[in-house]
C-alpha cells in the first residue's frame, strides 16, 4: 500500500469516529507535533513537572558536589 492509499484509509477510519473521538485525536496529534518541535530548553522545562522523579534527570547533585566522571561516562554509555 502506498502512502496515499494509507492516508485515504486513515481518513476513512477518522470519518467513522464520533466528534469527541475526532477532537481527542486532534489533541493527541497536536501535542505530538508540538513536542517534536520543542527546543532542548523547552523540553527541559517540561521535565520540571517531574522534578521529584530522579530518573528524568541526568545528574542530581548539589552545586558544590564533585562530579564523578567515571560514573557519568558509564551512565552516558548506557544511554546511547
Amino acid at each position: 500500500m502506498n502512502p496515499y492509499e494509507t492516508l485515504q484509509k486513515f481518513i476513512q477510519q477518522i470519518d467513522h469516529l464520533t466528534l469527541d473521538e475526532q477532537l481527542e485525536l486532534m489533541d493527541y496529534l497536536e501535542n505530538k507535533i508540538q513536542k517534536q518541535r520543542l527546543s532542548a530548553e523547552a523540553k527541559a522545562a517540561l521535565r520540571l513537572e517531574d522534578e521529584q522523579d530522579e530518573s528524568q534527570w541526568i545528574t542530581v547533585i548539589d552545586s558544590m558536589d564533585d562530579i564523578d566522571e567515571e560514573a557519568l561516562n558509564l551512565w552516558l554509555a548506557s544511554h546511547v
